[in-house]
């Protein structure tokens, strides 16, 4: 899955590997399937992202509905007002908070702009929401 995420942007492979190193550290797992999902357990599991290799794409909609599921609302809107900075977008709702995702000029943020900086602020926001959820 590495390979399809990177393949548009090969220069970004090492700093790919590097930064799901570095969550899998954090105590993250990495699960792939079809997609890349950053997951951590507390209690249950819950998914920071879901990136899909294919488009390049990064989609949070489930982080909130789990946080909130484990009584930690507080760090998924942390989280993801962190991520909207991050990429200068905007959190959008189902209505019901419970399905937010970031979006950028209408659609989900880019993979490759959010590890640009090798990953290091998107490491930074998952690191402060594990350390929250703990």
């Amino acid at each position: 899955l590495i390979t399809v995420l990177t393949r548009s942007n090969p220069s970004i492979e090492m700093k790919t590997r590097t930064f799901l190193a570095r969550c899998a550290d954090l105590g993250f797992r990495v699960e792939t399937k079809k997609t890349l999902m950053l997951k951590f357990r507390a209690g249950r599991n819950i998914n920071f992202a879901t990136i899909y290799p294919e488009t390049g794409t990064v989609d949070t909609s489930y982080v909130y509905y789990f946080c909130e599921q484990i009584g930690k609302a507080e760090v998924a809107e942390q989280y993801l007002q962190g991520l909207a900075r991050l990429v200068g977008g905007e959190i959008l709702t189902d209505g019901e908070k419970r399905t937010q995702r970031i979006f950028v000029n209408g659609g989900p943020p880019r993979f490759d702009r959010l590890i640009a900086d090798g990953g290091e602020q998107w490491l930074a926001l998952l690191g402060a929401a594990a350390s929250t959820i703990r």
